[in-house]
């Protein structure tokens, strides 16, 4: 497992590069986030929309980190 403090403001492409650069993940390889929602449902995240609203969930429950 790894653990990074993801800043709320990150778009879509920075979490992404984030991920890619914790996972050493070439930039040429693609990759699928997904996060684990506050039911304990697998989500993807595709999208600056997508990312927005696990930011907005996970700020609503905060019982956790967003675990991607």
């Amino acid at each position: 497992m790894l653990i990074s403090d993801l800043d709320l403001a990150m778009t879509y492409t920075e979490v992404c590069e984030e991920v890619r650069q914790m996972c050493g993940v070439r930039k040429e390889v693609p990759i699928t986030l997904k996060w684990i929602d506050d039911e304990g449902d697998p989500c993807t995240i595709s999208s600056q929309m997508e990312l927005e609203e696990a930011f907005r969930i996970y700020t609503r429950s905060r019982s956790s980190g967003l675990l991607l």
